[in-house]
């Protein structure tokens, strides 16, 4: 995250750890969306929230790591992308 804020300075980052796997996760990604998040990020798992949120939020961009298939504004990563500097790179190009 520091590194994220000091490459880019216009960027706000927010980053919400241990949300328990359940609505809890829906509610809180819905929150990130209400509050005006641009681009969300998910690891393994909580795709299942995730894609609740995303079908109806077009001008938000996903990207998650659970390994099914993205759709127009939700990447996907899967077992066979295991670099880091990739998906940084996809992520960061949504930004630019």
């Amino acid at each position: 995250m520091k590194a994220l804020s000091e490459a880019f300075p216009k960027i706000k980052a927010v980053m919400v750890e241990s949300i328990p796997y359940s609505a809890d996760a829906l509610r809180a990604y819905k929150q990130l969306v209400a509050q005006g998040a641009s681009l969300l990020f998910a690891t393994s798992n909580y795709g299942d929230f995730l894609y609740g949120v995303a079908k109806p939020s077009c001008e938000v961009g996903f990207h998650e790591c659970d390994g099914r298939p993205g759709s127009r504004h939700l990447d996907a990563d899967g077992p066979r992308r295991t670099s880091r500097a990739e998906i940084s790179g996809l992520s960061i190009g949504r930004l630019v």
